[in-house]
């Protein structure tokens, strides 16, 4: 990929680290462009994805979107290619009042439990398949949510 390249080549060392989103709508989501170009030009480092999340946490949490995110890792299995790591970010900057997934104070027992499930599914279908994967949990610094990680 001639943009990863450009940018290693720019930045005078190799490129070890670089982050992709996934998560402009569910066909994004789903069939990760940005991260199948990525790992299709060769690119070797650690790789994040920023993939999303569902829109009802209450659903979530039931199982409504476990389908969607076992079809969504195991394209991330069918295209890793090369990578040394992937970390995923699902709902990631969740604070943040406009993002479809934001978590409010009154979801947050529903997020614990949906995002429970999405970690088992990431076990599921790439680390017990041999895909070096971190679970990223990646907040907004400027959250304006009235409830943060720190407060349970």
């Amino acid at each position: 990929m001639s943009v990863i390249n450009g940018w290693s080549s720019f930045r005078g060392e190799g490129l070890t680290y670089a982050r992709v989103w996934a998560d402009a709508d569910l066909n994004n989501m789903l069939n990760l462009y940005a991260m199948n170009d990525v790992t299709s030009s060769g690119y070797s480092g650690v790789l994040e994805v920023a993939c999303g999340g569902p829109e009802n946490w209450a659903d979530a949490a039931a199982g409504g979107f476990d389908a969607t995110w076992r079809s969504q890792c195991q394209k991330m299995h069918s295209i890793f290619g090369n990578l040394k790591r992937l970390d995923i970010a699902m709902a990631h900057e969740l604070q943040g009042t406009w993002y479809r997934w934001s978590v409010s104070a009154g979801e947050q027992a529903n997020f614990k439990i949906a995002w429970s499930r999405w970690w088992n599914i990431v076990q599921q279908e790439l680390v017990t398949k041999g895909r070096k994967v971190k679970v990223v949990l990646c907040l907004n610094a400027d959250t304006v949510s009235d409830w943060t990680w720190t407060n349970g």
